[in-house]
């Protein structure tokens, strides 16, 4: 019951840092336990030793990838915020106000629309990095280089086998 209680607190102080449970004989009913607690792997030892091998390197990658895209978002977060953008036009300063109401409404589509050098991606990329949807991946749509029917397609989707080349939902 201790051992229960220290392993779940232990595993959500530090959840972002997998944990590989060892033991020196199968127990089932405890590996689903640990499991359930947070652990990310458990193996028997020494009979599993390239297994364990084989689950640190992956963990490892997995969570050096996770660290190098929370440091990209930080980066582009800091190079999109909206302290960044220049200008004391009112227009402007109307057009900050509601990017920051986009954001603060956890919008998760926005349509931007403007003249050629307005500043569009400059805006989106700050409504983006800077809403909760920050660690999900920006997707940036130059609407004026694709096809009317191809642009529905890509916003909107569409249905299998509703045009020649539709092999699946999308």
């Amino acid at each position: 019951m201790l051992l229960r209680s220290s392993l779940k607190e232990f595993c959500s102080e530090i959840s972002d840092i997998p944990i590989i449970a060892l033991a020196q004989e199968p127990d089932h009913g405890f590996a689903v336990e640990l499991v359930k607690l947070g652990v990310s792997a458990y193996f028997i030892f020494p009979d599993e030793h390239r297994k364990i091998r084989d689950q640190l390197s992956l963990l490892y990658n997995d969570w050096q990838a996770r660290k190098q895209k929370e440091r990209f978002v930080e980066i582009q977060q800091e190079a999109y915020d909206f302290r960044s953008i220049i200008g004391t036009s009112a227009s402007l300063k109307q057009t900050i106000e509601r990017a920051q109401k986009v954001i603060k409404n956890n919008a998760r589509t926005v349509l931007i629309t403007g003249e050629t050098g307005t500043g569009k991606e400059l805006f989106a990329r700050a409504i983006h990095y800077n809403s909760a949807n920050r660690n999900s991946p920006f997707v940036d749509i130059a609407c004026t280089t694709l096809s009317e029917t191809l642009l529905e397609s890509e916003l909107f989707g569409y249905e299998k086998g509703a045009f020649t080349d539709a092999k699946e939902r999308k």
